[in-house]
C-alpha cells in the first residue's frame, strides 16, 4: 500500500479532474484514470485510517466497487475535497460492512455447527441400532423355580401352561 494522505496539490489535482470529468462525462480516458484512482482509495483509506485489517482492505473494495461510478457522479465541490468526501464514505460503509461480515460469519457458524449436529445426530443412530438375539423358550427347570418370588414363578408357570397348550393345538391341527 501506498502512504495516505495524498498532497495538497495531489488532492487537489484529483478534486479538479473530478469536477472536470463531472461536466464531460463521456471523456472515457478521464473516467478511466478517476476510476482507478478511487479504487485505489477505497482499497488504501480503510486501512490508514484503522477501521480495517490490511487483509481485509480488498473485500471492502469489491463490497464498494458496485458504487464508484456514484461517487464519482455525486461529489460536489464544497467543503471537502474528493478525498475528504471519500473519506466520509469510507467511514460509514466500512459500519456496514462489518456489520455485514459479523452478519456473514454468524451465519457461516450456525452452518457449520447444524452441519456438526447433524454428522453426530447420524453418527448416534448408526451407533444406536444393535442386532438383537432373541431364543424361544422351549423347557423350564422347575427345580430351580421354587427359588423364584411367588408372582414370577407363577409367570412362568403360566408361560409353560401356554407354551405346552400351544403346541397340542398345533398338532391338531396338523
Amino acid at each position: 500500500m501506498q502512504c495516505l494522505p495524498l498532497s495538497d496539490q495531489a488532492s487537489t489535482t484529483l478534486t479538479e479532474n473530478v469536477v472536470r470529468y463531472q461536466s464531460d462525462t463521456k471523456n472515457q480516458t478521464l473516467h478511466k484514470i478517476l476510476h482507478a484512482q478511487t479504487q485505489r482509495l477505497l482499497y488504501e483509506l480503510p486501512s490508514f485510517l484503522h477501521l480495517l485489517d490490511e487483509e481485509d482492505c480488498c473485500e471492502f473494495l469489491f463490497f464498494c466497487y458496485d458504487t464508484i461510478d456514484y461517487y464519482l457522479n455525486t461529489y460536489k465541490i464544497g467543503r471537502l475535497s474528493y478525498i475528504g468526501y471519500l473519506t466520509q464514505v469510507v467511514r460509514k460503509r466500512t459500519r456496514y460492512f462489518i456489520a455485514q461480515q459479523k452478519t456473514k460469519s454468524k451465519k457461516e457458524k450456525l452452518l457449520i455447527e447444524s452441519e456438526h449436529y447433524q454428522q453426530h445426530l447420524n453418527q448416534e443412530v448408526e451407533e444406536v441400532a444393535e442386532d438383537a438375539t432373541y431364543t424361544t423358550f422351549n423347557a423350564l427347570n422347575l427345580a430351580q423355580t421354587t427359588q423364584l418370588p411367588y408372582l414370577f414363578n407363577q409367570l412362568l408357570l403360566i408361560n409353560c401352561f401356554m407354551s405346552a397348550f400351544h403346541q397340542r393345538l398345533c398338532v391338531v391341527r396338523n
